[in-house]
């Protein structure tokens, strides 16, 4: 029987290590920032925009929702957004009130997790719901929507 050999042995498991760390999970952040022009042509109190495209194998594992200025319209009292897909808008982000003045605390963050598709790519939409005015009234107003994303080898 051969004699064991310690550094053989760390070498063999320092390998095994690296070659999984090369086939890692790994998350990542998008940023997408939406303003007043984004809903320009919805002329009524609610209605959805496209977010972002998820390629094949791709999950959600959170959306931020943070306003960075206040929106704002004549007779607005409230601008709640979500995040999800065709069918069921807040999947991934319940409703959330922008129309709020922004600060380093005020944004939702939602870890609602899932994968859409395994081989075709998926439309993420945001929807929003305007109380007191349409939202092609909207005249002044800044969300960053970020997402943490993952893609299945």
């Amino acid at each position: 029987m051969p004699a064991f050999d310690r550094q053989a042995h760390t070498d063999t498991r320092q390998r095994r290590a690296l070659q999984s760390i090369g086939r890692a999970y790994l998350l990542f952040w998008t940023r997408t920032t939406f303003d007043t022009d984004d809903f320009a042509g919805i002329a009524g109190t609610s209605g959805d925009i496209k977010l972002l495209t998820l390629k094949p194998r791709q999950a959600v594992h959170g959306v931020l929702i943070r306003p960075t200025s206040q929106w704002s319209a004549s007779g607005l009292a409230s601008l709640t957004l979500s995040a999800g897909v065709a069918g069921d808008l807040d999947r991934y982000a319940p409703a959330y009130n922008v129309a709020v003045a922004p600060g380093s605390t005020v944004h939702q963050f939602s870890s609602l997790v899932g994968i859409e598709d395994m081989a075709s790519p998926t439309e993420l939409r945001l929807a929003a719901v305007a109380t007191g005015a349409n939202l092609d009234d909207l005249t002044a107003g800044v969300v960053d929507i970020r997402i943490l994303l993952g893609t299945l080898d």
